[in-house]
């Protein structure tokens, strides 16, 4: 298995839905670097905070709902996240530094009338184009 040797600082921050922290289990920030270098997952406690490790720089973030043993099969809770949060067009972005910034991010389906999708990145389940 290969070390990761990138350069990490430290992410914080809460998940928020009109404003209040999502109250639930099973979920997970996914953070994919700008620079398209190996995914980073942070997981979410029930009362909507994060903390973790993340190489420097600008990433993109996505919602991972998976399944818990509450959910049932299949589907995770998604807590009115709001589809465009929990695909790899998310339009959410973290700057990790040296040092923490707490972050709320802002999701749902209000949140998502306000943004657009990010269209101008690859994400993990697509292929790149030649030009």
């Amino acid at each position: 298995m290969a070390v990761d040797s990138r350069a990490k600082g430290p992410v914080t921050g809460r998940i928020l839905v009109d404003g209040k922290p999502i109250q639930v289990e099973g979920v997970s920030l996914v953070l994919m670097p700008a620079d398209q270098s190996a995914a980073v997952t942070i997981p979410v406690s029930k009362e909507g905070t994060f903390e973790g490790q993340a190489p420097l720089g600008k990433h993109y973030v996505s919602i991972s709902a998976g399944h818990t043993p509450d959910a049932g099969h299949g589907e995770g809770p998604k807590v009115g996240f709001g589809p465009l949060f929990l695909s790899t067009e998310s339009p959410l972005m973290i700057t990790v530094a040296e040092s923490a910034t707490p972050q709320d991010l802002e999701v749902g389906n209000a949140a998502a009338k306000k943004q657009e999708p990010n269209r101008r990145r690859l994400g993990p389940a697509t292929t790149p184009r030649s030009h």
